[in-house]
């Protein structure tokens, strides 16, 4: 029969064994400190983009706002900066700089955090020179900790256990600047387990064999980022572009923003829409015929009349990407 103090210690331990081989099997950790600095490299480099050949689409991704209750006031900043290094290297967008954006905002006496709504998206989107917005709220975020001991009856040999979870859940959305409606909206939710591990002897003591590392909130939060950035790369296409006529010339040519930087081409034809709104028939076609600098396009006039400053250009879904 087995007594009180053995079933105690028996399920003791198959609580640190099971433990022990959650922590050996899952993805979201490794349990071999030179595997687990490959696996952090490669989540710090961010994900793998496919190539892209269309027009870059701007983008602004404003402070994500953190009701998490985990870290400090420049959390959701952090966050956002991430992404924009991310989806720099996908080659889908061209991102505006942050400190712009702040700089922007701050002018204009609107703040980042619980007040840009998708009401105000297409005001404040205007005002950045951009497409598209992306904001976000960090909701969950912390680390929990646990772990358990094994020994022997006769104390010759002890093994500890213990593994930290870090945690996080961010919802975000794309918002259309010309139409203030979502384009897409979606939350991801991350974890990174950490190990530690013990085993004293008589003769050796390895209580740090594997150090404890504080930073499987960063880690977690670094892989959401992977994901966030590929599903907004993967909408690049269903973001509406649009340029600005910037100049007329002997009304047959017309100079527009953006230019080759934004991956425009000789040869693509554009419909030209009066400057407000947009929707409606197009008042004339032109053809880009090449660039001045890398900001702006040169076209020329194919059919219609009377483009004026300020006028919208879209590219015409036919034409040869």
């Amino acid at each position: 029969m087995i007594g009180r103090k053995s079933t105690i210690l028996l399920t003791h331990t198959f609580s640190v064994v099971a433990l022990l081989i959650l922590i050996l099997f899952l993805p979201n950790c490794a349990i071999i400190p030179e595997l687990n600095t490959v696996r952090i490299d490669k989540i710090a480099r961010g994900p793998e983009f496919a190539p892209y050949s269309g027009i870059r689409k701007r983008v602004a991704v404003l402070d994500f706002e953190n009701v998490s209750g985990f870290g400090t006031e420049k959390f959701g900043s952090a966050i956002a900066d991430m992404l924009v290094s991310r989806l720099a290297r996908s080659g889908r967008f061209i991102l505006i700089e942050r400190s712009s954006i702040q700089q922007i905002l701050r002018e204009q006496a609107l703040g980042q955090s619980g007040v840009i709504t998708e009401e105000s998206a297409p005001q404040v989107g205007k005002l950045l020179g951009v497409e598209t917005l992306v904001m976000g709220k960090i909701i969950y975020a912390g680390q929990q900790t646990g772990g358990g001991k094994i020994k022997n009856d006769e104390d010759k040999w002890k093994f500890a256990l213990k593994a930290t979870v870090g945690f996080v859940t961010i919802s975000y959305r794309m918002v259309s600047v010309e139409t203030g409606e979502v384009i897409f909206a979606d939350n991801v939710s991350e974890k990174e387990i950490r190990p530690g591990i013990g085993l004293q002897t008589k003769d050796y003591d390895f209580d740090t064999m594997f150090d404890f590392d504080e930073t499987v909130v960063g880690i977690a939060v670094q892989k959401a980022i992977n994901k966030i950035a590929l599903k907004i790369a993967s909408y690049a296409d269903a973001i509406q572009w649009v340029g600005t006529v910037i100049q007329t010339k002997n009304d047959s040519i017309v100079y527009f923003k953006p230019g080759v930087a934004s991956g425009i081409k000789r040869g693509q034809i554009f419909n030209v829409f009066d400057a407000n709104p947009l929707a409606g028939r197009p008042k004339a076609r032109i053809k880009a015929t090449g660039f001045i600098g890398d900001k702006v396009t040169r076209a020329r006039l194919v059919i219609g009349s009377n483009v004026a400053r300020g006028d919208r250009v879209k590219l015409l879904s036919v034409s040869k990407q």
